[in-house]
């Protein structure tokens, strides 16, 4: 990552369009996330509105049953992200990364209580309440900062309670990425799930700290934008 100093003049949220339904199956972002992190899947009614089911917060460790008590929450927060480069971005490139459902870990739901305390920290101000998402956490931090090439203001060391982030569910890929940020055949192939088919072999203290390197099913490498 680039480190340089960042800048938040003229930061508005309303520069980031939120929550789009980019392929028109009548989903927003918000819901897709939803239905991409569901332990048990709720009832879909009309306009994707979700009853029941059940997540697993990862910031906290709760269980939450009722989808209304969750926050969408970008890793790399909006403000953030402006103060790192997405400043100089295009209207729609901002939009592909406030509704990119490409990335495995870009937007998490969780639990609102954490989402909140978080606001716009970043890693060296915040951390998750349960330390066992440490390590996930900054992993996340990290890998959303390299794939939309984001700078940093200062180089950080992470030290981690856990392990790298755990495998889970694939997200539909968003139209809207394709045609700005267009990942690779390997990258691509890595999305299938998260951390599958490859996984971290590029680590320090237990939690990627440079560019994460992963190993693939056919024993190539790849970083975390897709090049071997």
């Amino acid at each position: 990552m680039k480190v340089a100093r960042e800048s938040r003049s003229g930061y508005a949220r309303d520069a980031f369009k939120l929550w789009v339904d980019a392929d028109h199956n009548g989903c927003d972002v918000r819901q897709e996330v939803l239905m991409a992190e569901v332990v048990k899947k709720p009832r879909k009614g009309k306009d994707c509105k979700l009853t029941g089911g059940q997540w697993k917060s990862y910031y906290d460790g709760k269980t939450v049953n009722d989808p209304s008590k969750l926050d969408i929450d970008h890793v790399v927060p909006l403000a953030e992200a402006w103060d790192s480069g997405a400043s100089k971005w295009s209207a729609k490139r901002r939009e592909a990364y406030a509704d990119d459902l490409d990335a495995p870990r870009g937007l998490v739901a969780v639990s609102s209580g954490p989402d909140h305390a978080k606001g716009d920290k970043g890693p060296a101000e915040w951390l998750p309440p349960s330390k066992g998402a440490y390590c996930t956490y900054a992993s996340d931090w990290v890998f959303t900062k390299l794939r939309w090439r984001l700078i940093v203001d200062t180089p950080s060391v992470m030290r981690c309670a856990s392990s790298p982030p755990a495998a889970g569910r694939r997200r539909r890929p968003s139209p809207l990425l394709r045609s700005h940020v267009p990942p690779s055949a390997a990258f691509r192939d890595r999305l299938a799930e998260r951390g599958m088919p490859c996984t971290t072999i590029a680590a320090r203290n237990g939690c990627t700290t440079a560019i994460p390197r992963r190993t693939c099913s056919d024993g190539q490498t790849v970083d975390a934008e897709g090049h071997r």
